[in-house]
């Protein structure tokens, strides 16, 4: 039987894998073996390396950094401002003209939140035992 991987949307895809691939951030770089899945949930990338990773990434990149990479992509940029704005979700003629990417964090607005500057996405595992916090990162990563 194979495994799938389910995101917080509800979409569902069989795993594929390992495959070794190169994580870079600021200027540590990290080979990785990782399992693909056909998923088009953001909230999926990098939790497994994030809870099993022995050690941290640069308190300058990872705190510093990071919060200034999501400013700067302009599909997490409105969401962080969103929710510095307000703890509720933005009306929906406030962001159609958002881009898709954007409009999907949206539609996951109750599963994110700001963490010292940072967005983070919720992920709760299949059977709904144990949930996850996993900082958003952006496209330039």
């Amino acid at each position: 039987m194979s495994q799938q991987l389910c995101g917080i949307t509800g979409q569902c895809a069989v795993i594929k894998g390992p495959v070794d691939i190169s994580l870079k951030l600021g200027e540590e770089e990290e080979t990785l073996q990782v399992y693909v899945a056909d998923i088009a949930d953001p909230c999926i990338l990098g939790l497994d390396y994030l809870l099993r990773r022995e050690r941290q990434f640069p308190r300058s990149v990872a705190e510093e950094g990071l919060e200034k990479l999501q400013l700067e992509d302009q599909e997490v940029r409105p969401m962080v401002e969103w929710m510095n704005q307000s703890s509720v979700r933005p009306a929906w003629e406030t962001i159609s003209g958002a881009s898709p990417m954007t409009k999907n964090y949206w539609a996951q607005w109750d599963a994110l939140r700001l963490k010292d500057g940072l967005l983070q996405c919720q992920w709760v595992t299949t059977n709904g035992l144990n949930r996850f916090w996993q900082t958003l990162l952006p496209r330039k990563m």
